[in-house]
């Protein structure tokens, strides 16, 4: 087991901040790179999946030159967080109340193992490593942090979510996900409807939860955050899209009644059946609208109308049974309803919103009426 040795240290300042211990600082690059760790959300980590994007390299590289010219600056602080008590050792030598507040002004010690996840900050941590690479003058550019420390993956996604959620930089389908995390924990539940509905939570889970499934013509072919453009090849579609296909279900009274499980066996058991009716049309997405952003939604619109139907006319609800109601909608459409290039087609009438309700209205109509 390698000894704990001391590599740096710095004068600093601790906050307290509703009972949070914080540490002003500024460190040199060299000591920022070295010790900065970066917690990639993962879709197939099972418990602790992480939260940040991935990195633009296009972005990383315009802060690299920019670090790199004669009178660059970068003043805004990092954000840096500690996972453990002993990750950072501060020594007080004098103390301030400042309106009632302590402030504590003294040394701050970086050990050899000491790890830096970044909270906020990645693609400036990331350019000034760039900038070391490629001039090693760059190591002793002063970078000014925040060093939140001893907390929990839990609360650094939460830190994270309250930094990014409202910002355009982070991207809508990563932070449904890590906003799902945080309804999951009942300790973090109230706070996850800050920055997305309740519907979107819930399709994200049942999004989440066909991914996952086995039985699921959806396994493995929705399109997760941060996967590649090679994993992306085999998907069928992207996350945001199944995600707000699924609004109007959300809002139907039958649909919500079902437990989470129920809604993702009946979704289960509706998109087999379509995949059965219509095999080409659902996975030649190049040639055929099913999986579409409006066609998509239309599909999922009609899906307790569908459900009644069926249980009316066959005492059950199953795939076998609801392919038989689409049996009978399949007749009620155009051949050429899915394809892309058709007069026929679903995309000719459009991809917004009063699209969807046209195409919408179009397969209420496909459904047989009512069983004496």
């Amino acid at each position: 087991m390698s000894m704990k040795t001391a590599v740096y240290a710095t004068t600093a300042t601790k906050v307290m901040q509703k009972g949070q211990v914080l540490y002003h600082a500024c460190l040199p690059a060299q000591i920022l790179v070295q010790h900065a760790e970066v917690n990639h959300w993962n879709a197939n980590n099972t418990t602790q999946k992480g939260y940040q994007r991935h990195v633009n390299l296009k972005k990383v590289y315009e802060i690299r030159d920019f670090v790199l010219h004669s009178d660059a600056l970068l003043p805004q602080n990092i954000t840096l967080c500690t996972n453990n008590k002993s990750a950072v050792k501060f020594v007080a030598e004098a103390a301030r109340n400042v309106n009632g507040n302590l402030m504590y002004h003294g040394n701050l010690t970086i050990y050899n193992n000491t790890k830096l996840w970044v909270l906020d900050g990645q693609h400036r941590t990331a350019g000034l490593k760039a900038a070391i690479e490629k001039n090693d003058n760059a190591q002793d550019f002063p970078i000014s942090v925040v060093i939140v420390d001893n907390i929990t993956q839990a609360k650094q996604r939460e830190i994270f979510l309250t930094t990014n959620a409202t910002s355009w930089k982070l991207k809508a389908d990563l932070g449904l996900q890590l906003q799902v995390e945080a309804w999951q924990n009942p300790k973090t539940r109230n706070k996850a409807h800050m920055y997305a509905r309740n519907w979107q939570i819930k399709a994200t889970i049942l999004c989440n939860a066909l991914n996952n499934d086995l039985s699921s013509m959806w396994h493995n072919r929705i399109r997760l955050p941060n996967q590649t453009l090679e994993e992306g090849k085999s998907k069928l579609i992207r996350q945001t899209i199944f995600v707000s296909s699924c609004r109007t279900l959300y809002s139907d009274t039958l649909f919500r009644s079902f437990s989470d499980v129920d809604q993702a066996k009946l979704m289960t058991s509706y998109w087999n059946a379509i995949a059965n009716m219509w095999s080409e049309q659902v996975f030649q997405p190049d040639k055929y609208s099913i999986t579409k952003g409006a066609p998509m939604k239309a599909i999922n619109n009609i899906l307790p109308q569908v459900y009644i139907y069926t249980k009316d006319a066959y005492d059950k609800v199953d795939e076998e049974t609801i392919g038989r109601t689409l049996e009978q909608i399949k007749e009620n459409l155009h051949p050429e309803f899915w394809n892309n290039n058709s007069a026929h087609g679903a995309m000719e009438i459009g991809t917004n919103w009063a699209a969807e309700r046209k195409i919408t209205s179009i397969l209420r109509d496909a459904v047989p009426n009512k069983p004496l």
